[in-house]
Formats: C-alpha cells, sequence, structure tokens
C-alpha cells in the first residue's frame, strides 16, 4: 500500500502477539522488527532500576515494594521507593537505603476512621496537634492542655466532618503559657449536663487566641453556663469567620469572651430559655452577622448580648426579639427582616447610629450614661433603669410612640431634628428639643411641660400638638402649631 498515510490504515488487532513488524532506525539504516524486540529489549541507562507490580528487576523501584522485595534491589543512588510494609517512602542515597517521610515524620496527623488516632484527645495526648479530620470523629475524653508551654493546635477538614463531644470537652486549658487554635472546615456538637465549655478554661492559663473559619458549633446542652467558648481566668480572643452558632433551650449557654471579631456568622437561638448569648465580654466586633431562632423574653437582668468596649455592624434580626447590653460601645446599621426588635441598654459612653432597630425596640439609659444616637428608628426610651441623672443626645431619630422624659428623674435630654410620632410628657429638667417635627396624627395630642419640669426649652418644632406649658423657666421659641 504504497503512500499510504499510517491514518489510513486498518486497526491492528490487540492483543499483541509480538510477532507484528515495526519498523526501527539504527544508525541512520531503516530496519525491520518485530513487538516482541521492544518488550524484551529492556531500557538503558536513562531509565535504570524500574520495578514493575511489585515484582523486583533492574529499574526503578516503585509501586508498594515489599521488605524482600526491597532487599533484593540494587539501586542505584537517587532511587526512591514505597515500602509497603513499613509504610515508609525510601531513598538511596549511594551507600544506605535511607526514610525520607514515616508517618511520624508526616508534617499532619489523621483524625478518624482509618487515621492515626480515632479521636482529637488521642491526638493530642500523643504530642499531636497539627491535625486533620478525615470522617466524623465521637470523643470519648476529656482533654486539658497543661503542659506550661506554648501550644499551637492547627485543624482542618477537607469534607466538613463532625466532631460530636458528646459530653467531653477536648480543649481545656489549664496552665498553658500560651494557646493558640486554627479550625477550618470542622464542626462540633455537645450535650454537657453540667456547667462545662466546649473551649474553655479549668484555672490558671495565659493568653489564648481561637481562629475558626466556616465551622458550626451546636451546643445541644441543658445545663446553664455551658459555654461555647469561655474565656476564664486568662481570656479567649476569637475571630470567627462564615461560621454558625446554635443553641438548644439551655441558658447561657454562649460566649464568654475577652475580645475578638464575630464576621459574617449566623447565631441561631432553639429555645425560650436561651438566654446572654454573649456576655461579660471586652473589646468584640460583630460584623455583618444575622441572629434569628427562638430566644428567652427580653430581660434587663440577663441580656442575650453584653458587649463592653466593642461594636457591632450591619447585624440583621431576623423575627426574633433581641436585648444588648452595650457597655461603652459602638453600635451602627442594625438591621431588620420581617419582625422583632433590638432594644439596647446604654451604660457609659455609646454611640448608636444607623440602627433600624425595629417596632417595640426600647432604649433603657443607665445611671450615668453618656448616649449619643443618630439616624435611627425605635419605638421609646424606658427610663426604668434610671434612678440618678443621664446625659441623652439624639438627633435625626425617629421615635415611634408617645414620648415620657424625666418621670421623678434628672437625664439630660438633647433631641434635634427628629420625629416623634405620639403626645410628649415632659417632668424632668434640661430637656432640649428643637427642630423636630411631633405629631399625634390630628388625634388632639398634647405636648405638656409638668411643674416639676425646669429649664425646658423647645425651639424651632412643627407639630399638631397642643403645648401646655405648666413649667418654670420654660423658653418656647418659634414653634409652629398647625
Amino acid at each position: 500500500m504504497p503512500n499510504l498515510p499510517i491514518s489510513g490504515l486498518p486497526v491492528v488487532t490487540t492483543p499483541l502477539n509480538g510477532a507484528e513488524l515495526l519498523a526501527f532506525v539504527q544508525g541512520g539504516v531503516t530496519r525491520k522488527g518485530t513487538a516482541q524486540n521492544i518488550l524484551s529489549a529492556g531500557l538503558g541507562a536513562t531509565f535504570n532500576n524500574v520495578a514493575f507490580n511489585d515484582t523486583a528487576v533492574a529499574g526503578l523501584k516503585f509501586n508498594n515494594l515489599t521488605s524482600a522485595q526491597v532487599a533484593a534491589l540494587t539501586p542505584s543512588s537517587g532511587d526512591s521507593w514505597y515500602n509497603s510494609t513499613s509504610g515508609f517512602l525510601q531513598y538511596y542515597n549511594g551507600v544506605s537505603n535511607e526514610t525520607l517521610l514515616t508517618s511520624a515524620t508526616l508534617p499532619y496527623s489523621t483524625v478518624g476512621t482509618s487515621g492515626d488516632y480515632a479521636t482529637l484527645a488521642d491526638a493530642f495526648t500523643a504530642g499531636k496537634y497539627n491535625i486533620v479530620v478525615i470522617s466524623n470523629v465521637t470523643e470519648t475524653s476529656d482533654y486539658t492542655f497543661n503542659s506550661g508551654v506554648d501550644t499551637v493546635v492547627n485543624m482542618e477538614s477537607f469534607g466538613n466532618f463532625t466532631v460530636d463531644c458528646a459530653i467531653f470537652s477536648p480543649f481545656i486549658r489549664d496552665n498553658v503559657t500560651n494557646l493558640n487554635i486554627y479550625i477550618s472546615k470542622v464542626n462540633f456538637i455537645y450535650n454537657y449536663g453540667v456547667n462545662k465549655s466546649l473551649f474553655g478554661d479549668s484555672g490558671t492559663g495565659g493568653f489564648c487566641s481561637l481562629i475558626i473559619e466556616n465551622v458550626q458549633i451546636q451546643n445541644n446542652s441543658t445545663a446553664a453556663l455551658s459555654y461555647m467558648l469561655d474565656q476564664g481566668a486568662g481570656g479567649i480572643v476569637i475571630q470567627a469567620q462564615n461560621c454558625g452558632f446554635l443553641f438548644n433551650n439551655g441558658a447561657n449557654g454562649g460566649l464568654n469572651l475577652s475580645g475578638g471579631a464575630l464576621i459574617n456568622c449566623s447565631i441561631v437561638g432553639g429555645g425560650v430559655n436561651c438566654t446572654q448569648v454573649i456576655s461579660n465580654v471586652f473589646g468584640i466586633g460583630i460584623n455583618l452577622c444575622n441572629v434569628q431562632g427562638t430566644w428567652a423574653p427580653n430581660n434587663t437582668v440577663t441580656p442575650h448580648f453584653t458587649l463592653t468596649n466593642g461594636f457591632i455592624i450591619g447585624m440583621i434580626i431576623v423575627a426574633v426579639d433581641i436585648l444588648v447590653h452595650s457597655i461603652g460601645s459602638n453600635i451602627g446599621q442594625i438591621g431588620l427582616i420581617f419582625s422583632g426588635s433590638c432594644s439596647i441598654i446604654t451604660e457609659g459612653n455609646v454611640s448608636i447610629s444607623n440602627a433600624n432597630l425595629g417596632a417595640g425596640a426600647l432604649i433603657y439609659p443607665k445611671d450615668g450614661c453618656f448616649l449619643n444616637m443618630s439616624n435611627c428608628t425605635f419605638d421609646n426610651i424606658d427610663e426604668s433603669l434610671l434612678t440618678t441623672t443621664a446625659d441623652i443626645q439624639l438627633s435625626n431619630v425617629n421615635i415611634v410612640s408617645a414620648l415620657s422624659l424625666g418621670i421623678l428623674l434628672n437625664p439630660v435630654y438633647n433631641i434635634s431634628n427628629s420625629r416623634i410620632l405620639g403626645s410628649v410628657s415632659i417632668s424632668c429638667d434640661a430637656v432640649k428639643i428643637n427642630n423636630s417635627f411631633i405629631s399625634t396624627f390630628g388625634g388632639g395630642g398634647t405636648i405638656t411641660i409638668n411643674a416639676t419640669a425646669d429649664k425646658t426649652i423647645l425651639i424651632g418644632n412643627t407639630t399638631d400638638a397642643a403645648i401646655v406649658n405648666g413649667g418654670t423657666n420654660t423658653e418656647l421659641v418659634s414653634n409652629t402649631t398647625y
């Protein structure tokens, strides 16, 4: 078949029998040979020491050689193979066989079914702190970090596996100089019947940091104070990103921290006894998080969130009522979906801005509070926590119900450029309302300045309510009644 290209030839019948003819070029001369000539020729020095299918022959060693096969080899310098008996990756250095990598020298240990260790506590007990979780795991014992030296734990999973801690905690810290933990894509469930925390202290200890990403923690405990994260004596700084914190119907099962940030996290309640989600914290930030589920009713004694010198930015409240105790913190851009409200206790110097707190939301100022609110919407100011005085500055706010200021109390109010939707009653000193709109929706409401009030100033306001001035030292300037 002269001049016929290879692509035009019929397909060869397989398997080959070795007698098939092939063309070879040797020394510039074209010669004939068979397929069997190739199979029996072996390989040159470039391919020295090859072994196929666990058979020790001259050639490069690989593919599960046994110890006997390794002993039969005559390797050259630079050859390497996997020893299936010992589980070692080995290498010939020109003199002897050298072990390159064993389970003891791997950069991580595996935990789970067919892993190096069955549980996290087993791995930690063996001094292994670089962990890859390879299946769902059930813990069978506690583990306490008490080496007295700095400890770094790195843990991840490639399949979002779950560690069921049951009644155990593998992350108790006691007498550790510094403990730093990083966890990614590992989920945790626990069900403690006693006062116990998943991550927490049992006594002394130094600084601790916990970074978790793409982690879900589910608290199925019914015992009070079964915290997910408990700062204890030494303190825990947490950074949680893209995480979920799920609560059952137990009380006080949240985050008891000393600093850090929750970023793009979900906080989900599971019952009417769920309280103190974040408590006793200092300097924590809540950024772009959402709160949903069922929670205990608002209670000014045990608020759901307590923030000290922290901040909330972009928190979305989904169909629930949440009470935040803000101590010297900044709160802004609290959103609202469907229904529910975010009521706030204010203590110390507190700034709240750009927050739609929802229907029924109350502001509870405490004694000595300096509160600065701007561009906010809320229901009303509740003075039940006041016994002496506070300084409250409100600008560009919407108060969506009737307002009663200072019954037998002495806070200082300065309200400007705002809307009050209801009658106003003023009984305390030093109230100033200016450039605001006060509407009783044509219902014949009043702005009443009681005889107990002193130094009340109304300037440049617009209202459909009659102004009843029963106070002394009252200043009414350029108010418009329509």
